[in-house]
């Protein structure tokens, strides 16, 4: 009984945070649209999802293995472990940003308009951002959910803060984003500063990361495939009908990911708390934690999906421009639903992570992968930003 008691505790106090975050898409969205152009407005998105499209890279699936294993390590392994994963993910990060930093120019022909000063921050920004969700995922496996839900709030909440004042004074977007890394280098600061009790960088256990390597090589193959599903149609958008289309579809895109919200609420907690559950050997307390979760998933990701095929255009006009409302308004109903199944499918892989059947991942999602990016050159084409929200 204790374990549904911790569960819930845990998940409503990050229930009440991811609410109260949610205003800040509905917030953010006018701030960006009316201040950038369209086309500004679609690089700025990119910036963010070249970054996501990066994580799999860096971390190699071994920070999901530490969600998986961490909950039932003692104090001082614990640290050994997170100082070997940070220790692994420094390394893996500078050569990522170093990358992308040495082909600058002609990442930024093809993606980025000719804005190469705009990828060469992104190659900075790349390097720092990786850090702090590894920091959060400390706090989630130490139960410490209220911090990290207090810092997500305070980030989020001054985030906005920071974009009026930038745009009282100027919308070049370099310096914009200038200003940003040096938010975002501030914040990771913090969170670490947070997470002192229970990390340590002096040390470095080669067996900890073999067996990290091993649960995570193909959540891996699963993270680059979910990441690349759910973010490379901004690449093949640019590359076949260009940022204008670009910019519309990520303000249209960004209002359909409520439901993906949602599941990261009644998910948030879920892996940790499994865990330790599953080892114990309690499978039917395992079960109605997972039965409970998908009931109220689909309570609310339904009732969204819904909503959101009587008012996104009204939605979209309110938050954004008519000119975006226009034409995405489709686009945010067919992206509610890709969510809507994303969540479901979600909460089904757990069964497999437990159960460390975490192969048949990597082959689901390597198929799903391969079918996107058909699709999204198929469709793309022919129905323009609709097309890759269906393919998505």
């Amino acid at each position: 009984m204790s374990s549904y008691l911790d569960t819930i505790k845990d998940t409503s106090i990050n229930a009440v945070a991811r609410f109260l975050l949610i205003p800040i898409t509905f917030l953010t969205l006018p701030i960006l649209t009316n201040n950038l152009s369209i086309v500004n407005y679609g690089l700025w998105g990119l910036i963010f999802t070249t970054n996501n499209l990066t994580m799999p890279f860096t971390g190699l699936g071994l920070p999901s293995a530490l969600s998986r294993y961490g909950p039932n390590y003692e104090n001082n392994k614990f640290k050994s472990a997170f100082s070997s994963l940070f220790i692994f993910k420094t390394i893996t990060t500078s050569i990522v940003s170093l990358v992308i930093l040495l082909f600058s120019n002609q990442i930024s022909i093809m993606f980025f308009e000719n804005r190469v000063e705009l990828v060469r921050l992104v190659s900075f920004f790349i390097f720092i951002s990786t850090f702090e969700p590894l920091f959060t995922r400390v706090l989630r496996i130490k139960r410490k959910i209220k911090t990290v839900s207090i810092y997500n709030l305070t980030v989020g909440y001054t985030t906005i803060l920071l974009y009026l004042i930038f745009f009282s004074f100027s919308s070049n977007i370099e310096l914009l984003f200038e200003i940003f890394i040096i938010y975002k280098l501030l914040s990771i600061i913090i969170i670490a500063y947070l997470c002192k009790d229970f990390i340590s960088i002096i040390s470095f256990d080669l067996s900890v990361l073999k067996i990290f390597f091993k649960y995570g090589i193909h959540t891996l193959v699963s993270s680059i495939s979910f990441w690349y599903i759910n973010l490379s149609d901004r690449f093949i958008m640019v590359s076949l009908i260009g940022s204008y289309s670009l910019g519309i579809y990520t303000a249209s895109y960004q209002i359909g990911t409520i439901p993906r919200i949602f599941s990261g609420i009644i998910t948030y907690i879920l892996l940790v708390a499994l865990s330790k559950l599953y080892d114990e050997g309690k499978m039917k307390e395992v079960k109605n934690h997972l039965s409970m979760s998908l009931l109220i998933f689909l309570s609310l990701s339904i009732l969204f999906c819904f909503g959101a095929i009587l008012f996104s255009r009204e939605i979209l006009s309110f938050l954004s421009t008519d000119e975006i409302s226009t034409n995405g308004w489709k686009t945010t109903i067919i992206v509610s639903f890709a969510h809507l199944f994303l969540g479901i499918t979600t909460i089904f892989n757990y069964s497999l992570l437990l159960t460390k059947k975490v192969k048949l991942l990597s082959i689901i999602w390597s198929i799903a992968l391969i079918v996107n990016i058909v699709l999204n050159f198929i469709l793309m084409p022919i129905l323009g930003i609709e097309g890759a929200a269906l393919a998505t």
